[in-house]
């Protein structure tokens, strides 16, 4: 069973989306900033995933 947690954050991307500029989710280590993308994201089929950690991106 997965437990969905409902975070405000999520609002606040959803509103910005579409809007032509990059959304940069930053923060601390392991707080969930990509398990609230890829909840988010989790049904669409087209979605670029990039690691600013990478030295290549």
């Amino acid at each position: 069973m997965q437990v969905v947690i409902p975070r405000t954050l999520e609002g606040v991307i959803k509103a910005r989306l579409g809007t032509g500029k990059a959304i940069f989710i930053m923060g601390a280590r392991q707080v969930g900033k990509t398990t609230l993308l890829k909840q988010m994201f989790s049904n669409v089929p087209d979605v670029l995933w990039l690691n600013r950690d990478e030295n290549d991106v």
